[in-house]
């Protein structure tokens, strides 16, 4: 699956009320913390996704701006 498709799922899945996103690499204590975070009512989403996130918002800025000039 490439980044793009990735980051469409993941806002798939949280607009759609998740309240984490966890991936399969995690370590066994990101995992447990993850749990923890989302018992205690709050969101959690793996560092390397927010990354993924982040990266395709400044993407779109780019382009944005590119469409401008």
């Amino acid at each position: 699956m490439s980044q793009t498709q990735e980051t469409v799922q993941v806002k798939q899945v949280m607009r759609s009320g998740a309240t984490g996103y966890l991936l399969k690499s995690m370590d066994e204590d990101s995992l447990l913390a993850a749990v923890e975070t989302v018992f205690e009512g709050r969101q959690f989403i793996d560092t390397k996704v927010k990354t993924m996130l982040l990266e395709d918002l400044f993407q779109q800025r780019k382009r944005v701006r590119k469409k401008m000039c």
